[in-house]
């Protein structure tokens, strides 16, 4: 199997699972579905004060969306950063996600204090193209 086929079969497993409600939605990467909590009010304050900074500072062709998948079905990934800008062409094409070459800007929250204590758990963020 190919890693184009299984990503595309975690892509199909992805969009039919049914999710706990605590969970935020699965992301996709080295054949793995990532499962991860769904952020919390002090992360969303965070996304909401760079939001509120963001929007004024950019051109009227980009526009800045939340929560929004960006998939590179080639390299097998899948990710769901908390902020994304891009031109407003691709953000309104028809794929479901936003290709992440065509990104000006790609923001992820993290909390402090974080740490990855092995190789395969910093592999899935360690993607230079995604």
């Amino acid at each position: 199997m190919t890693a184009q086929s299984v990503h595309r079969r975690l892509r199909e497993f992805r969009e039919a699972f049914d999710k706990p409600e605590s969970l935020a939605r699965p992301e996709i990467s080295h054949g793995r579905l990532l499962m991860m909590t769904r952020p919390g009010k002090q992360h969303q304050l965070v996304a909401h004060r760079l939001r509120v900074q963001l929007d004024p500072q950019l051109d009227p062709d980009l526009v800045l969306m939340l929560g929004t998948d960006m998939e590179d079905a080639a390299l097998g990934i899948l990710r769901v950063p908390d902020l994304v800008v891009v031109d407003e062409e691709e953000a309104t094409a028809d794929s479901d996600a936003i290709d992440p070459r065509r990104c000006h800007l790609v923001i992820e929250i993290c909390r402090l204090g974080i740490t990855f204590t092995s190789d395969a758990e910093a592999a899935p963020r360690s993607d230079p193209a995604v």
